[in-house]
């Protein structure tokens, strides 16, 4: 790594400036404008720097900006997650995961609500684009808010729509969903069991999908799904498990890998047993792998 006596000074005084206005309320507002609404001739890698400076000062000094600083942030990165540049939709989920981090969704009880609407079937595919990465961010690292009692159970909303989006014809589309909902298996709340017949046979429908990058997800969901409530998924054991024994032959490799793992636990063939296999569902699995 480089020491800062191998900078030459206008970079070292930039540096120093970035650093000193990190916390500032006025600076990060400056910068959330550049990144998402400023109407100027700015080109996109400088939009994205700005983004990108937000994130990290956000993520240290949201909490302790002024109440009406953090509504206008709050306000532009919403506005921005439909922008029609992908690279700015993709730094905006970031800011906002940032954000988050911070202060936690329950201190943003509107986002949710905006995600949602963004995924409505008459939104903008730009739209639903920038809802769907930020709604895989914030359910990877924060999912017990997105089912919060305090916010009325937002993910009984939104779990619905996530899966609608596994038919999508955009291969990116289904794979955000399959993120999105995935982190829903361990703890397998009420609306996850709810839209439990729906979420399957959208699994198994993409188990013919043409992106491999889907059907590794796909693998990674029925790997959950044996390992947490091998119970659900019997009705559609034949089907899941002739496309588990295809994929262990698939031409990527990935798919190869999370296709041999469920194999091995379906049939116990690992060191620990899933823990939502009984030894009735074992051999039950056992019968149909042969």
């Amino acid at each position: 790594m480089y020491s800062e006596h191998w900078l030459p000074c206008w970079r070292l005084a930039c540096l120093q400036r970035l650093v000193e206005n990190a916390s500032s309320p006025q600076f990060n507002s400056y910068l959330v404008r550049i990144m998402a609404s400023h109407p100027g001739p700015i080109d996109m890698p400088t939009r994205q720097l700005a983004g990108l400076l937000l994130k990290q000062n956000a993520e240290k000094h949201f909490a302790a900006w002024p109440a009406d600083v953090q509504a206008f942030i709050k306000n532009e990165v919403q506005a921005a997650m439909g922008h029609a540049d992908r690279h700015i939709r993709s730094t905006v989920g970031t800011v906002i995961s940032s954000i988050i981090s911070a202060v936690r969704i329950p201190a943003w009880p509107e986002l949710l609500g905006i995600i949602a609407k963004n995924l409505d079937p008459a939104a903008q595919e730009t739209c639903m684009d920038g809802a769907l990465r930020t709604a895989a961010m914030l359910c990877e690292d924060w999912p017990e808010d997105i089912n919060s009692e305090r916010l009325g159970y937002p993910l009984n909303t939104l779990l619905p729509k996530f899966i609608l989006f596994f038919k999508h014809p955009n291969p990116l589309f289904r794979r955000l969903a399959l993120q999105c909902c995935i982190n829903f298996i361990i703890e397998m709340p009420a609306a996850m069991v709810t839209n439990m017949a729906a979420y399957l046979a959208g699994l198994s429908a993409m188990t013919t999908d043409t992106d491999p990058q889907v059907r590794k997800l796909v693998c990674n969901s029925i790997v959950a799904m044996t390992e947490e409530r091998l119970d659900l998924l019997m009705p559609h054991i034949v089907h899941i498990l002739a496309f588990m024994k295809h994929s262990m032959s698939d031409k990527d490799e990935r798919v190869q890998v999370r296709a041999t793992r469920l194999v091995s636990n379906a049939t116990g063939r690992t060191n620990t047993p899933p823990r939502g296999a009984t030894a009735c569902g074992v051999r039950v699995l056992g019968q149909f792998l042969g």
